[in-house]
Order: C-alpha cells, then structure tokens, then sequence
C-alpha cells in the first residue's frame, strides 16, 4: 500500500509487503518485551519501536 499523504511507501508498508506482518496490528500489549535478551541496550522497547514505525518515524525507529 502506498502512503498517499506522501506519494511513497512506508516502513510499515515494506514490512508488510515482504513479511506479511501487518504493524497496524500490534495492540501494544508488551508480549514482545518480554524476555527480550536485547530490552536493556535498547533505546525503545520492542512495542514502542513498532509505534514509532506506525507513526512513520523510520529514522528514529532505525538508529
């Protein structure tokens, strides 16, 4: 799906588009945080990675 607003497909829509995975989906219950080897030399959580890619914030979700 192209983001019309933008004329250009999102991180959100490649991800879908290659995977299937559909992150418009997530309900932000923090299952995914859950014993996430990598949670502590992390700047976000893995949920709040996702909100920042459904926000369309692809760079700040990437560094």
């Amino acid at each position: 799906m192209i983001n019309q607003d933008e004329g250009r497909q999102t991180l959100a829509d490649e991800i879908k588009a290659s995977s299937g995975i559909n992150f418009n989906a997530c309900l932000h219950c923090k299952t995914c945080a859950n014993g996430c080897p990598f949670l502590e030399g992390m700047d976000y959580a893995p949920n709040a990675v996702i909100r920042l890619i459904q926000f369309g914030m692809e760079e700040e979700a990437l560094k």
